[in-house]
């Protein structure tokens, strides 16, 4: 981990108190739900199971290595994009049609 360049010997990773405990105890299979977003994961999360509250539902989030320094927060969006502008269908006819007729 040293030859990272973002690595940082000063830094220390925030794990909150009952998600480093209960990573301790449980098994690969469990699912550990939690709603501090804010944790740093770290190695020896790996290969569980977390489900992350983003204030609405829990989002399960598969730990694999390459998430390793990364926030849980970063895998439980909170917001959800709403298109904007009216109905894609309507849309599509009139320009069908304004196409179709010379």
């Amino acid at each position: 981990m040293k030859d990272n360049k973002f690595y940082n010997q000063r830094k220390v990773a925030y794990v909150e108190a009952n998600i480093y405990m209960q990573n301790r105890t449980t098994t690969a299979g469990a699912v550990i739900k939690t709603r501090a977003r804010s944790s740093t994961i770290v190695q020896s999360m790996v290969g569980k199971t977390f489900e992350v509250y983003n204030g609405k539902k829990y989002i399960p989030v598969n730990i694999e290595a390459e998430m390793v320094g990364t926030k849980l927060g970063e895998y439980s969006p909170t917001r959800v994009f709403v298109r904007h502008g009216g109905d894609k269908s309507a849309d599509r006819a009139k320009s069908k049609s304004k196409g179709g007729k010379k």
